[in-house]
């Protein structure tokens, strides 16, 4: 039932700005459940499938897309929220639902002058917890085997997490969760110093 798992990223890897790695580097851990073995492979199989679109570029193709019909800034905020209610549907892995859409609309929100914290907000309210509401999710699959509560049995009593991604939409629409980046951030996420 133990596994051991090494990830290995070889020497010469370039990054995008064109840093390259001097020596290989091995990151090792040891699961004792073989329950928790399938989760982990699932979770790093879903991290890789992230990578991969990311990395073809396959990302920006959906964004503009998307962005490219928004004009409101609650409509931009549903947008994420909707982008992460289906990435943990399509991905199932909840990490893979924040970072990607967050990754995804990062630069659309510096651009439009809405603080890091909106988008924050936006990731968090669907991404986050909507996961356990998708069986199939990692935290589905780890609430299934690990207590023992099928989705059908705590669904109707997951209203928080049904109820979050609407609250956050309607708070958009109202103008409450959406910050404005001062003169400053805006300078600094101009000159790249703000993420």
């Amino acid at each position: 039932n133990n596994c051991e798992y090494t990830l290995t990223i070889d020497a010469g890897l370039v990054d995008n700005e064109g840093n390259e790695l001097a020596q290989a580097q091995t990151v090792s851990f040891r699961t004792y459940n073989q329950r928790v073995n399938n989760m982990v492979n699932m979770a790093m199989m879903f991290v890789m499938f992230g990578g991969i679109m990311e990395g073809t570029k396959q990302m920006d193709v959906v964004v503009g897309a998307i962005v490219g019909k928004i004009k409101k800034t609650a409509n931009l905020i549903g947008a994420t929220l909707i982008t992460c209610v289906v990435s943990n549907a399509v991905m199932p892995e909840q990490y893979i639902s924040i970072i990607l859409p967050g990754r995804m609309y990062a630069p659309t929100y510096r651009e439009r002058g809405l603080a890091p914290e909106t988008l924050s907000n936006a990731l968090e309210s669907a991404g986050t917890v909507t996961s356990c509401l998708i069986p199939w999710n990692t935290c589905g699959v780890f609430i299934a085997t690990n207590l023992g509560v099928t989705w059908s049995q705590y669904a109707p009593w997951a209203v928080f997490n049904y109820a979050m991604p609407v609250i956050c939409l309607v708070m958009a629409f109202m103008g409450i969760t959406v910050t404005k980046m001062t003169a400053e951030e805006q300078a600094k996420a101009d000159r790249g110093e703000l993420v």
